[in-house]
C-alpha cells in the first residue's frame, strides 16, 4: 500500500532581492516560503531512520539556494524553480509551494503578494 502523507515546512524566511522593478533587483526584501510535500512516510514511521524519510535540511538548502541565487522577476518563477528542485527527490510525488513577498511594490503602495502552486513529479518526467 502507498500512503499519501504530507511533510510541511510552513515558515521559511529569507531576505532576498527579487522583483520586476529595478530597485527590487538590488534591495533585499522579506520573503516567506511554505513547502508541502506529498510523500509516503510509512517506512520512516516504522524504522525511525532518516534514510527512510525526506531530510528537511536538504529541502531547506534547495530553497535557500534558489531564494539567495539568481534574481527572478516573478514570484511564479521562484515558486516553479523551488517546486522543480524539491521534486528531484523521486520519493516526493507532489509539492505545493507558496512564496510570499511581504512588501510587493504596487507603485503607490507596498502590500503583501502571494503565489501558491502545486506540481506533480510526473510534470517533470522525460
Amino acid at each position: 500500500m502507498v500512503y499519501e502523507d504530507k511533510i510541511i515546512l510552513p515558515a521559511m524566511h529569507f531576505m532576498a532581492a527579487h522583483g520586476v522593478y529595478e530597485q527590487e533587483k538590488y534591495v533585499p526584501q522579506l520573503f516567506g516560503v511554505y513547502v508541502e510535500m506529498l510523500v509516503d512516510t510509512f517506512q520512516a514511521g516504522e524504522s525511525d531512520d532518516l534514510a527512510d524519510s525526506i531530510d528537511y535540511s536538504k529541502v531547506y538548502e534547495k530553497v535557500n539556494e534558489i531564494m539567495n541565487g539568481e534574481h527572478c522577476a516573478l514570484l511564479e518563477h521562484l515558486a516553479a524553480k523551488i517546486a522543480k528542485a524539491v521534486l528531484t527527490d523521486e520519493r516526493i510525488k507532489e509539492v505545493t509551494v507558496q512564496v510570499e513577498k511581504s512588501m510587493a511594490d504596487m507603485g503607490t503602495a507596498k502590500v503583501p503578494a502571494v503565489i501558491k502552486i502545486t506540481r506533480k513529479a510526473k510534470d517533470y518526467e522525460k
